[in-house]
């Protein structure tokens, strides 16, 4: 049910405009000890913050996400960004990620302040088991366990 959801949710994105639906989708799964971050974002609401905050999309995107992995803070790392259509597909790293992971707690302000209703939608895919989130403007933060 979670995988259609998350597909539906792509589909709306991909084909709606930035005004019609203010949606964020990051995909996150671990590879070996590292923790991947797939976002695809809405490319006139990315360079509209970017342009009136005057920083680039690199620090934006650092500056508005905090990671804890088993409680400890973990940096986040961008290993590309492209541009396809309407939509910013942003490719992100944490390293040395320990092995077993017994909790995550995310804060995540992404365009929630400046797009009105938006929403960040985090599916994890950790442990063999899948968890959705949906993060906005009265919920910036999660935390769970595994």
């Amino acid at each position: 049910m979670k995988q259609l959801i998350v597909i539906l949710l792509c589909l709306i994105v991909n084909s709606a405009s930035a005004h019609d639906i203010a949606l964020a989708i990051y995909e996150i799964s671990k590879e070996k000890n590292t923790l991947k971050i797939t976002i695809k974002i809405d490319k006139e609401d990315l360079e509209n913050i970017v342009a009136i905050q005057k920083t680039s999309i690199n620090k934006y995107l650092k500056n508005n996400m905090e990671w804890e992995i088993n409680n400890k803070n973990k940096s986040l790392k961008i290993k590309e960004i492209q541009l396809e259509g309407e939509l910013y597909h942003v490719e992100c790293i944490l390293k040395r990620i320990p092995k077993n992971i017994q909790n995550i707690q995310v804060k995540n302000t992404i365009l929630i302040d400046t797009v009105e209703k938006h929403s960040n939608v985090l599916n994890f895919n950790l442990n063999d088991t899948e968890r959705t989130f949906r993060l906005h403007k009265e919920r910036v933060e999660t935390f769970f366990e595994y």
